[in-house]
């Protein structure tokens, strides 16, 4: 199984199925309040649950079903748990390999740009350039390296005259 924590979601009371969950997949019963968990391939540990009016005061575990909590959690030892467990929301700061769905060409979203994403729009912006000027460095060299490069071939051009033109060369001798 890949290093991740998958849930899924009950709307009805009780405990999920075993073959309802992946050994290592968390239920979140929200009928109840309570979160199952799928030890290994016969035992689904739960509920634990909510106390102090759902406000996660508290998360509780009756292992053995006879009404006396067996465990608790605080929300400050579970806090500190997903902290360590869990990148924060705002900017996270991600390791290892993370992926994204490559979004669609021409996609103008606030959608996270995957490298994938970024190279076919490199790849359709220089198309099918020749090889000599696939770059903008190439691109820049064609052109003389001039920034004005338009105003410098306008003012070329307009020195130069025009097919109606006349030119006098005088009296050859």
């Amino acid at each position: 199984m890949p290093n991740a924590i998958q849930f899924k979601r009950k709307t009805t009371a009780g405990a999920p199925a075993l073959g309802q969950l992946l050994v290592g997949e968390i239920c979140l019963n929200t009928q109840e309040n309570a979160i199952y968990w799928k030890k290994d391939a016969a035992t689904i540990i739960g509920p634990i649950t909510v106390t102090g009016g759902g406000d996660m005061n508290k998360l509780v575990y009756d292992s053995d079903d006879d009404g006396k909590v067996n465990a608790a959690v605080t929300a400050d030892q579970l806090g500190g748990v997903a902290a360590a467990l869990y990148a924060v929301l705002a900017s996270p700061a991600f390791t290892g390999v993370p992926t994204a769905p490559t979004a669609a060409g021409g996609n103008n979203t606030t959608q996270i740009a995957t490298t994938a994403f970024v190279k076919t729009a490199l790849d359709n912006l220089i198309a099918g350039a020749p090889g000599a000027l696939d770059t903008l460095n190439e691109f820049a060299a064609a052109l003389g390296n001039d920034a004005n490069f338009a105003a410098t071939t306008a003012a070329s051009l307009a020195g130069k005259l025009d097919a109606n033109s006349t030119i006098d060369c005088g009296t050859i001798a």
